[in-house]
């Protein structure tokens, strides 16, 4: 069984040639028990797989390479309630984003997170700096006339450069696929 195997290997100090395919393998555990809905084992598999990248001191590549799992981390860390990892996650994912956009995602569950809580001055204030990652500029106190014009300039921003990334995709020539 996978899951045995892995708990021996995680409790043994391995070799730091190893540490990638153990990564990989706690991560592979974590998304098949997420698919079946344990979120609590997922996360549990996670922690262990990031843990191999997340207890160094220099990991800004590892993680940018792992992003996505630090991404579904956080969301199981916000679901089974463990603020404690997730912000710790947030503030490491937060630090070594490539892009506002992953900025933005690790901050929306952040977002989420305080707004259940019922932090709403804290949810207000991580709601402005995503705005701000995402240029959408509303100063100290917008009026209705600043707010509009400004989400219709980001909404046009974000099409625009979504129009873009969809033109530098190589054209398809297989006849059962729809063209765009």
């Amino acid at each position: 069984n996978l899951v045995q195997i892995l708990n021996q290997i995680n409790n043994q100090n391995l070799i730091e040639n190893y540490k990638a395919q153990i990564l990989k393998y706690n991560i592979l555990a974590g998304k098949e028990f997420r698919k079946n809905s344990y979120y609590k084992k997922a996360l549990v598999f996670y922690k262990k797989g990031l843990s191999t990248i997340l207890n160094k001191k220099i990991i800004t590549s590892e993680i940018q390479e792992n992003f996505e799992n630090l991404i579904e981390a956080a969301e199981l860390s916000y679901t089974n309630d463990d603020e404690k990892y997730l912000m710790k996650l947030i503030k490491i994912g937060v630090r070594n984003a490539k892009t506002n956009m992953d900025k933005v995602n690790l901050l929306e569950i952040k977002l989420r997170n305080e707004f259940s809580h019922n932090l709403l001055s804290q949810s207000l204030q991580t709601g402005v700096q995503c705005a701000n990652l995402l240029n959408f500029r509303l100063g100290k106190n917008p009026t209705k006339l600043t707010v509009i014009t400004e989400y219709f300039k980001t909404k046009l921003y974000w099409s625009r450069l979504n129009k873009k990334r969809l033109s530098d995709i190589p054209e398809s020539h297989d006849p059962t696929l729809i063209k765009l």
